[in-house]
């Protein structure tokens, strides 16, 4: 039965006055309690369902990559597919206060407040966790797709990731037809909403992120550029570069080398699945916990890579998607993907991380311990017939043959990546190590 929410209610709920704050409240930090709390930061942890059996990792039938990770959240449950269905459905509310939460980046998201069905049968706000949702929209837009596969690889293999949750077809009350552009309520849809299919949900990793202000030069323009003093601006800047991972470690050298060791494997991975856009702010310093005074997290700091939408593709292509100066970034296309050589330089062990503006994830060398780690995790995940399964059901997860491929090929792209992953030189040279090895 199609449930219909009087006009009027839900116009007075789209309209009604947003708080007095533009945005959300953010935790601010120094430099140096940024830099100290990335040296105690980390990016993996075994999960219930790894068993490190010395040479490899044994996975157990406790993960369940279609699921996905386990929902404590009541307004959560609202985003799972249906029982009978197997398809979900979601319905949401553009209100003025939703509109004010600006995103950032070129590709089409909205947030709206989540809508539940009371037990009159009428539409009605959630309350509590969860209430605003995150939506990434678009049949052409890849980083549904890119995302959903990132982050369910990442958790998988025990490194902390958000979690995203495919939605075959979104509702959304006062919604434009495009509101990433648009920015506003659009009364008219407010009796029949606006449809959205597909579309993907974003729900962050627990924890509070943390930020610091910075001096960014402003560039010039005009013929008297070169002549004009420097001017700077203040921004607020969140996130971590890879380049910091291998450097910001705990001053305990066998602490600092374990950190190493799963701070590669996590450089290694995202080269694998080509997270080309790699920029400092598509990573997230979490902290898991309470802060002191002056903004060191007291409980677990987690590294998190935060936006891996531009992923399972490649950078630098002609493909009509995201455009820097005329390149592109071909994102969850699997004609992309399985053509990218994992290695630069195998002999070396040099990634071949595809090219984006502001990239801290260049062309590094593997350690051989970062590589072991990885094709230790990733063999555990694979290996035998349940674990095919599991790297079926990570593509099926994100329902990539709506985008590009088969499930069949996105198997066999992964385990072609897998195996160059483990013998660098070829598998007639099994016993190659890499030379970059940590003390």
């Amino acid at each position: 039965m199609k449930v219909r929410q009087p006009l009027t209610i839900l116009m007075m709920l789209a309209l009604a006055t947003p708080p007095s704050f533009a945005g959300e409240d953010i935790r601010m930090t120094s430099e140096d309690v940024r830099n100290g709390n990335i040296r105690k930061g980390e990016v993996w942890s075994a999960p219930s369902w790894i068993k490190d059996e010395g040479q490899f990792f044994r996975f157990s039938n406790e993960l369940n990559i279609l699921r996905g990770s386990e929902v404590t959240n009541a307004n959560d449950l609202l985003l799972l597919p249906n029982a009978d269905t197997g398809r979900s459905e979601v319905s949401c509310l553009m209100t003025e206060d939703t509109t004010d939460k600006f995103s950032t980046g070129k590709t089409p998201k909205f947030r709206c407040n989540l809508l539940q069905t009371n037990s009159a049968g009428q539409l009605e706000e959630a309350s509590g966790k969860g209430k605003k949702i995150k939506v990434k929209y678009g049949a052409d837009n890849g980083e549904i797709y890119g995302e959903l596969m990132g982050t369910r690889l990442l958790w998988a293999l025990g490194f902390s990731a958000d979690r995203m949750m495919f939605i075959d077809r979104l509702l959304c009350y006062g919604c434009t037809s495009n509101p990433f552009k648009d920015r506003r309520v659009d009364t008219s849809s407010l009796q029949t909403p606006r449809e959205f299919i597909p579309a993907a949900i974003e729900r962050k990793h627990d924890g509070e992120a943390m930020y610091v202000n910075r001096q960014v030069k402003i560039t010039e323009a005009g013929p008297n550029r070169h002549n004009t003093p420097p001017r700077y601006r203040t921004v607020v800047h969140e996130g971590w570069g890879f380049d910091e991972l291998m450097t910001l470690t705990s001053e305990n050298p066998a602490e600092a080398r374990r950190q190493k060791i799963e701070r590669d494997a996590l450089r290694i991975l995202s080269s694998f699945i080509q997270h080309v856009d790699n920029k400092e702010q598509n990573q997230r310093l979490t902290c898991v916990g309470d802060f002191d005074a002056e903004g060191n997290c007291l409980g677990e700091v987690k590294l998190i890579v935060q936006d891996v939408g531009a992923t399972f593709g490649r950078g630098l292509t002609t493909d009509n998607e995201s455009s820097f100066l005329g390149i592109n970034i071909a994102k969850a296309r699997l004609e992309h993907w399985v053509r990218k050589p994992f290695w630069k330089e195998a002999s070396a062990c040099r990634m071949d991380v595809g090219w984006w503006a502001n990239r801290t994830l260049k062309d590094e060398k593997a350690t051989e311990e970062g590589r072991q780690f990885l094709v230790k995790l990733l063999e555990g995940f694979s290996a035998g017939a349940e674990g095919q399964k599991r790297v079926e059901d990570l593509f099926l997860a994100a329902q990539i043959e709506r985008r590009s491929g088969t499930i069949p090929e996105w198997v066999a792209a992964f385990n072609k990546k897998v195996h160059e992953l483990k013998y660098p030189m070829g598998a007639n040279n099994p016993d190659f190590k890499c030379p970059k090895q940590l003390n």
